[in-house]
């Protein structure tokens, strides 16, 4: 049971630690990670159907080829089946190739940035 509280107490301190090392040392350490979303956002272009999920080009000012998957996450307005409304979201540094139905089996058209997150505007 000893060693048990002692452990506990342990991690806590570590944890205390973590937070209270950049207040510490006076520097912003939260600018220094690094992180794996890319950001995106403006008129979406183009929007077409493929097998993998919804294909879209945003364009400025931060332009782009993504795809909607079956994983990504959809805010409100919904309007990402259709070119003219506004997206903002944020993008995983995977690349997805879409593919439509055709005589030789499925036919490549493009390739995107898997989305993770997405808002639209609703016009």
């Amino acid at each position: 049971m000893k060693h048990r509280s002692l452990a506990g107490l342990f991690f806590m301190a570590a944890i205390v630690s973590l937070f209270l090392m950049p207040v510490l040392s006076g520097r912003n350490t939260a600018m220094a990670v690094s992180s794996p979303f890319i950001p995106f956002g403006g008129r979406i272009l183009t929007s077409t159907y493929c097998i993998e999920g919804q294909w879209i080009t945003v364009g400025p000012p931060w332009p782009g080829s993504f795809v909607f998957t079956a994983g990504s996450i959809l805010y409100a307005w919904y309007q990402i089946f259709r070119p003219g409304p506004w997206a903002l979201g944020i993008a995983l540094p995977i690349s997805i190739t879409c593919s439509v139905p055709c005589p030789a089996g499925f036919c490549p058209i493009g390739a995107g940035l898997k989305i993770d997150k997405v808002g639209t505007s609703l016009k």
